[in-house]
């Protein structure tokens, strides 16, 4: 690969690589959407820094080192070996593998592949005079990725480290349904920047408030991480100098504070501490007020507010989490005109509970849950029982 031809990958939940791709736009990244459903891009380490630095909807960035036909065993272990893989990380680094995809259309499954790419890379290894490369699946100094789809196999080494939704403020053991970077793209779908207040009633260890008061303030969540934490630089020394000047101009880009208030309540206050703690360690804990309060009483104004409220398998009753949404958005309805209301909820019962017309709507998969991003404009008025506003609907 020569300077500027790079192939890079970025990774993110089903359902948000239109919006990732938009952010990606945002800062000056031009990517596709394959129909495989990757994000790509073509260029540089410059481009590829930003997107490590700045990106709050993407998982992880990958570099590709080589898309083939894999329709057989033979075939995609002929064509690993063909990669230069001395170039690519020394044997003294330990490494693992992990695939993605459909093998539909190939002689072997998901679970085989990632062991017949190791022994191609080993073997590569062994050929040219190097030791064996040592595997470790939990902590691996390389971290390649191999997609399948269609028959052929696209294989990627991991810029990233640990992945990028992990900005590391929050603490161990605790409970956060909605990652860093799900919340990011809550916020960002519904069109947060900052202009106005925010609340999340349901706000749990504040991982909505935290993204965004990132927002507000223009913090790069790259800038949240340790330099040493992407794996980029350590197998690409020359990609050094431009992680560092991003970096650099990302920070003289913060805003000192959130130009408007941003707040969180919950019933828990053993939770409402762990929120705090969340904060301070994100650096937001001056501009973020945490308060313990019922939703169901909201009151919040030419506000937005995001939130990803209780359902199912958080309070283990579908009937009282259907009862407490429909309790929460009577409230929103009655005391909080002019404000754009966000939710995540599972597709389905819970989303018809909400009882109003979304604005927008997007499906994303979270694990084994199906959820449903939704947002809507809460506009002063009267509502029928339906949920409706009389004379149109909100």
């Amino acid at each position: 690969m020569t300077e500027g031809s790079r192939r890079f990958l970025v990774t993110t939940a089903p359902g948000l690589q239109e919006l990732l791709a938009e952010e990606l736009r945002s800062f000056g990244v031009d990517p596709t959407v394959e129909p495989s459903g990757a994000v790509t891009f073509t260029g540089d380490w410059v481009e590829a820094s930003r997107v490590l630095v700045r990106t709050r909807i993407g998982s992880r960035l990958l570099l590709s080192l080589r898309s083939f036909s894999a329709r057989t065993k033979a075939m995609l272990y002929d064509q690993v070996r063909r990669i230069d893989w001395p170039a690519v990380f020394p044997s003294t680094l330990t490494m693992a593998v992990e695939a993605t995809g459909s093998l539909a259309g190939t002689d072997y499954v998901l679970s085989y592949a990632p062991l017949r790419i190791k022994d191609a890379v080993c073997d590569e290894f062994r050929k040219r005079g190097f030791l064996r490369p040592d595997v470790d699946r939990w902590e691996p100094d390389v971290s390649l990725r191999a997609f399948f789809h269609r028959g052929r196999c696209e294989l990627s080494v991991d810029l990233s480290g640990r992945p990028l939704h992990r900005r590391g403020y929050r603490q161990d053991g605790a409970e956060a349904p909605l990652r860093e970077n799900r919340a990011a793209a809550l916020l960002l779908f519904c069109g947060y920047d900052g202009s106005r207040p925010l609340l999340d009633p349901f706000c749990g260890s504040g991982t909505i408030p935290i993204e965004a008061a990132l927002i507000a303030t223009r913090t790069a969540p790259g800038l949240l991480r340790d330099p040493e934490a992407f794996a980029m630089p350590r197998l690409f020394p020359d990609a050094g100098d431009a992680l560092g000047e991003e970096r650099r101009r990302a920070r003289a880009e913060r805003r000192e504070a959130p130009p408007h208030p941003i707040a969180g309540s919950d019933l828990s206050g053993e939770t409402l501490e762990t929120a705090r703690g969340n904060a301070e360690k994100a650096g937001v804990g001056d501009w973020v007020r945490f308060e313990e309060r019922d939703a169901r009483g909201i009151e919040a104004p030419d506000s937005w507010i995001v939130t990803n409220p209780p359902y199912g398998e958080r309070l283990e009753d579908p009937v009282l989490a259907a009862d407490l949404i429909r309790a929460f958005v009577h409230g929103v309805k009655h005391s909080c005109a002019g404000s754009r209301l966000g939710l995540v909820v599972p597709r389905g019962a819970l989303e018809k509970a909400v009882g109003l017309r979304a604005e927008k709507r997007l499906a994303v998969e979270s694990g084994p849950l199906r959820l449903r991003y939704l947002c809507y404009e809460i506009r002063a008025g009267r509502f029928t029982s339906a949920g409706q506003k009389e004379g149109g609907g909100s």
